[in-house]
C-alpha cells in the first residue's frame, strides 16, 4: 500500500497574516514533516492561489513532492478569487480542487491511504500513520466539534449540521475513493447553494453534514500543529479582524 498526502495550499496570495515567502517556507515545513513522520509516502501539492507559483518555487517543490499541481489558471479558481472574499471562496475552492484531482487521477489504488492536509500545518509527534492504515473502509478525523452559527446582514444563519469536523488533516481508505468523489461534489454543491441563497456555511460543517457517520472514526489527538492565521471575517460584514499567530494543536 501507499500513503498519499494531498496538500491543499494557496501560497502566492495577498491576504492573511503571512506573506507569500512565509507561506512558502511553512509549506516546505509541511512537506518535511510528512517525510519525517511517514517516510515512504507520496506527496501531491495542489495550489489554488490567484497567482501562479514562481519558477523557483516550482523547482523547489518538485524536488520534494511527487506531483505539483498549480491551478491558478482554472476558470472556477480565477472566478472565485475575482468575485469573493478569502473567507468565502476558500471553502468551495478546496472541495473543488480535491474533487478535480480525484476525478483526473488514475493511479490511486484501493489498498492505498489518502490523507488531506492543509498547507502550512505540519505533522507532530502524535501523528501515527499505522492507526490510519488500519482503519480499513473508514475515514479518520479529529474529534467533532459543536456547530457554529454565523451572522450576516440578514441575521443568523443556522448551521447545516449539529457538529463539524476540522479539515486541516483527515484521511480515508482507498476503497472510499469513488465515495469521496461523490461526497466532494455533494459538499461543493451544498456550499454553493447556501451562497446563492444569501447564506453562509463552511467546509467543516458540510463535511459533517454530507459524510455517512458510520464510515468515520474520530482520533484524538490526530497529530497536527501549525498557525491559524487567516482573517476572522464575519460573512456579510465588511470589517475583518486579524487573528494573528494562534497556534493549533490537534
Amino acid at each position: 500500500m501507499t500513503n498519499w498526502f494531498l496538500i491543499t495550499s494557496g501560497i502566492n496570495v495577498d491576504y492573511g497574516f503571512f506573506n507569500s515567502d512565509q507561506r512558502f517556507e511553512q509549506t516546505l515545513e509541511t512537506i518535511s514533516s510528512i517525510r519525517k513522520k511517514c517516510n515512504d509516502s507520496k506527496i501531491v501539492l495542489i495550489d489554488g492561489a490567484a497567482k501562479p507559483l514562481t519558477e523557483e518555487q516550482k523547482r523547489v517543490l518538485l524536488s520534494s513532492c511527487d506531483i505539483v499541481l498549480d491551478c491558478y489558471s482554472d476558470d472556477f479558481i480565477k472566478f472565485a478569487h475575482a468575485n469573493h472574499k478569502p473567507n468565502v471562496f476558500k471553502h468551495p475552492c478546496e472541495l473543488y480542487l480535491l474533487y478535480l484531482f480525484l476525478n483526473q487521477q488514475d493511479f490511486l489504488k484501493e489498498n492505498d491511504r489518502i490523507y488531506k492536509i492543509s498547507g502550512r500545518y505540519y505533522l507532530n509527534d502524535n501523528f501515527n500513520y499505522l492507526i490510519h492504515e488500519s482503519a480499513k473502509g473508514k475515514l479518520i478525523f479529529g474529534p467533532k466539534l459543536n456547530a457554529s452559527p454565523y451572522y450576516g446582514d440578514s441575521g443568523l444563519f443556522e448551521p447545516v449540521s449539529k457538529f463539524k469536523y476540522r479539515t486541516r488533516l483527515y484521511s480515508f481508505d482507498g476503497t472510499l475513493i469513488e465515495y469521496m468523489k461523490i461526497k466532494y461534489k455533494d459538499m461543493f454543491d451544498l456550499i454553493i447553494s447556501k451562497y446563492k441563497s444569501g447564506e453562509f456555511t463552511d467546509i467543516e460543517h458540510v463535511m459533517y453534514a454530507v459524510l455517512d457517520q458510520e464510515k468515520v472514526l474520530e482520533l484524538s489527538p490526530i497529530g497536527l500543529s501549525g498557525y491559524f492565521a487567516d482573517h476572522n471575517a464575519t460573512p456579510g460584514l465588511s470589517s475583518e479582524v486579524p487573528l494573528g499567530e494562534d497556534k493549533v494543536y490537534e
